[in-house]
């Protein structure tokens, strides 16, 4: 479920979602809120699997909010299970993540994951870069 793209907000989302509107404009400071890329709400199926990849920009991080988070839901920095993973809570945001390591998220429940996603801008760019950058990108997915 969509919330921001490309630093617009979507359609009906600030009525039907406020709060968390009001926490990604907190965050997001004086860019605006998914000028990165986006904000959204993000499910992942029980049983179910993200497959390896990357999301190829080092100039993001990326940020998971728990929502709806059963035991046995974890995101890997590696193609493999061995690594330690990261963990979701309900309520909790997790660690910052560089997503242009190669990553993979698994949900082994039997329950629907649900992580609130967005992205903020790396925090030792200047103002010029992020401005530079959010233009970039948007023109990279307008293509």
């Amino acid at each position: 479920l969509d919330i921001a793209k490309l630093g617009e907000i979507m359609p009906g989302a600030r009525k039907q979602f406020p709060e968390t509107i009001k926490a990604l404009e907190h965050v997001s400071g004086e860019d605006p809120v998914g000028a990165t890329r986006l904000a959204f709400f993000a499910r992942q199926g029980p049983q179910s699997h993200v497959p390896p990849h990357s999301d190829m920009v080092n100039f993001l991080l990326t940020c998971h909010l728990g929502v709806a988070v059963p035991e046995d839901c974890r995101l890997f920095f590696t193609t493999s299970r061995e690594a330690s993973p990261i963990e979701w809570a309900r309520g909790a945001l997790a660690p910052p993540l560089q997503t242009s390591f190669e990553h993979a998220a698994f949900n082994d429940s039997e329950r629907e994951r649900v992580v609130l996603f967005f992205d903020v801008f790396h925090p030792e760019l200047s103002r010029e870069e992020r401005v530079a950058l959010a233009d970039f990108e948007s023109r990279r997915r307008a293509d």
